[in-house]
């Protein structure tokens, strides 16, 4: 990019202002015509993105979206045969954009990337802020057989059914450098970095890769010092709701919220200081190799005797025979002892009596 942009300059360094003049018209004469009105503004400095809605059409589609003008439709009905004639009694739903709302978000999240590249920060960040907390009004589809649990759609539920694609690591990665370099608060821009961390949108993006931090950065004690004061405060309600009813609803959703914070001081307190090289795993490796044949099993239609399975079966029986357990790093053994449990042993994948045999003996060596 660096190398395209010296170039262009060198050129119009080299082209005299009636040749520049003589460019511009002939690229406006090419121009279709839904696009000529863009490009206008642009010449006359009004619009930085010509590909990007303006300002007032995205504060007048914030505010109809949060009065609820602008709606999703939830479309469900009993399937008793799928479309190959196997039998399937469940309910199949689909969300529908009637009015073009999530081309209109992606649009918007690409124009504020480009104008990240442009260094144009404060405007970028005012409305990557306004966007990425909208929740959409979920309403009955006129055929639906049945109305939506959810009375809300956010972003990431927006991603999971699949009428939005964004690239959430590149989204978060241009709201918190727009953050940085606009909002000159260090307390406020760590608040709202870390309420963008703690989003269901990003809980798993990369954020070593999002948020480049150096020890030194005035910012970094005020983001963990926010992140531990969100946890406290998550696991005293964890704590209240549990008296009240051992196993309330969202009592999962409540757990992963501080698992993810958690995890997130973790990294944030490890920045600056000198990492430990991680011990040889062999145990490690080869539960990759497993989980790698646990996705390929995910992607099947139906599970029935696919090759994967005995592979994994095999496999399992080599590290039984090959022991040794006690000298594999304790972590390593933690974390996988925790997939295999909230998996409920990968039961449904007919792995269950080798994943059982595999926990059993990582446990004995964890006493």
């Amino acid at each position: 990019m660096d190398e395209f942009y010296k170039k262009i300059k060198n050129q119009l360094n080299r082209m005299t202002e009636a040749e520049k003049d003589s460019w511009i018209l002939s690229q406006a004469k090419i121009l279709p015509t839904w696009e000529q009105e863009d490009f206008y503004k642009s010449i006359c400095g009004t619009k930085k993105v010509i590909n990007m809605p303006e300002r007032d059409e995205i504060t007048a589609f914030c505010e109809k979206v949060k009065n609820g003008d602008i709606s999703v439709e939830y479309e469900t009905h009993y399937v008793e045969f799928d479309d190959y004639g196997h039998f399937h009694d469940d309910w199949e739903h689909d969300f529908y954009d009637p009015k073009h709302a999530m081309s209109f978000i992606s649009s918007v999240i690409k124009g504020c990337h480009d104008l990240i590249v442009l260094e144009e920060y404060e405007d970028a960040f005012r409305i990557l802020d306004d966007i990425i907390g909208l929740e959409f009004a979920i309403i009955d589809h006129p055929d639906t057989d049945d109305t939506c649990e959810d009375e809300y759609m956010d972003l990431d539920m927006a991603v999971y059914e699949r009428i939005l694609s964004i690239d959430r690591d590149e989204l978060l990665r241009d709201y918190v450098e727009s953050c940085r370099r606009s909002v000159k608060d260090n307390s406020i821009a760590a608040e709202k970095i870390v309420e963008a961390l703690e989003m269901e949108l990003f809980e798993d993006c990369k954020t070593n890769v999002c948020i480049t931090i150096t020890e030194k950065d005035p910012l970094l004690s005020e983001i963990k010092k926010k992140l531990r004061a969100d946890l406290d405060k998550y696991e005293k309600e964890f704590a209240d709701k549990s008296k009240k009813d051992k196993y309330y609803w969202g009592e999962y959703r409540d757990k992963e919220r501080i698992r993810h914070i958690s995890a997130m001081i973790e990294y944030f307190g490890k920045i600056g200081k000198k990492q430990k090289k991680p011990k040889e795993s062999f145990l490690r490796g080869t539960w990759s190799q497993i989980s790698e044949l646990i996705l390929d099993l995910m992607d099947e239609p139906y599970i029935d005797d696919q090759v994967q399975i005995e592979e994994i079966w095999n496999i399992v029986e080599a590290l039984l025979k090959r022991g040794g357990f006690e000298k594999e790093p304790w972590e390593v053994k933690e974390k996988i002892l925790v997939e295999i449990y909230d998996n409920d042993f990968y039961d449904y994948y007919g792995v269950y009596d080798p994943m059982k045999d595999l926990a059993n003996a990582i446990c004995t060596t964890m006493i």
